[in-house]
């Protein structure tokens, strides 16, 4: 007959701290378990965030050599953009651009997730592009200058290739019927170094990478999307010329 084991008083007595210390609310929420019902819960009552998850369940699938991580990664980097956005308008135009890339790998998604309350901020239109390239992204930001003039450049963003955030930036120089414009080729796979899964990471690299790019948009100036150069320095001149007649009106008027 097999014998109960006998435990000591004292290390009963022992044990009892130890098995409330598990029961503690603490130790509760550590266990994964406690923090998938609370995300779900989370996720599940509140209207704002219900529609941002079934804003995600609209998302266009990935290549289905993508992995999970990687799917995830994109997922909580576009629910964390569309919690910044203030208008339902603005979530459903990020979601169709984002839909609007070909066989997407995550990261292009991502990039563009990540810049968008950037975009609207600078108050800045962007437009998808068609592109027949996979695991791109394309698209057209601009905005509206001087005596209603358009100012645009074009980013072309590649979800596989690996970014070297070292290397200076080269835009290929394109015209638009007398619109001269840049195309920045963006490789975004690897924006953060390692293996970091982190989604305000990689947001935080995204946005610094755009401002990189901005920052190179302004030193180009006027050789970024100007007008063909007989033309602009013609409107110039007139320009120019129409000021100072102004002023000898107002010098005459004075007088």
């Amino acid at each position: 007959m097999r014998r109960k084991k006998i435990v000591p008083t004292g290390n009963r007595l022992k044990q009892i701290p130890r098995q409330w210390r598990q029961l503690s609310p603490r130790h509760l929420l550590a266990v994964k378990p406690w923090k998938r019902l609370g995300r779900w819960i989370v996720w599940n009552i509140s209207p704002k965030r219900r529609r941002i998850k079934y804003l995600i369940k609209r998302l266009i699938p990935l290549e289905p050599s993508t992995s999970p991580e990687v799917k995830k990664l994109r997922d909580e980097v576009f629910a964390l953009t569309c919690l910044r956005l203030k208008r339902r308008k603005e979530q459903r135009n990020l979601l169709e651009l984002l839909n609007s890339a070909n066989r997407p790998a995550g990261f292009e998604q991502l990039f563009l997730s990540a810049i968008y309350p950037q975009i609207l901020k600078r108050n800045l239109t962007i437009i998808p592009l068609a592109t027949e390239a996979t695991h791109r992204l394309d698209v057209e930001i601009g905005y509206l200058g001087y005596d209603e003039d358009y100012f645009f450049w074009v980013f072309e963003i590649d979800g596989t290739a690996k970014a070297d955030l070292g290397a200076p930036f080269v835009p290929q120089q394109a015209l638009r019927t007398d619109k001269k414009f840049v195309i920045y080729r963006l490789n975004v796979a690897g924006l953060v170094k390692g293996q970091n899964r982190d989604p305000l990471q990689w947001i935080i690299s995204s946005q610094t990478h755009f401002n990189n790019i901005l920052t190179d948009l302004k030193k180009r100036n006027y050789k970024v999307t100007a007008a063909s150069i007989p033309r602009f320095e013609q409107e110039r001149l007139l320009l120019l010329r129409r000021m100072a007649l102004n002023e000898l009106k107002r010098r005459r008027f004075r007088s």
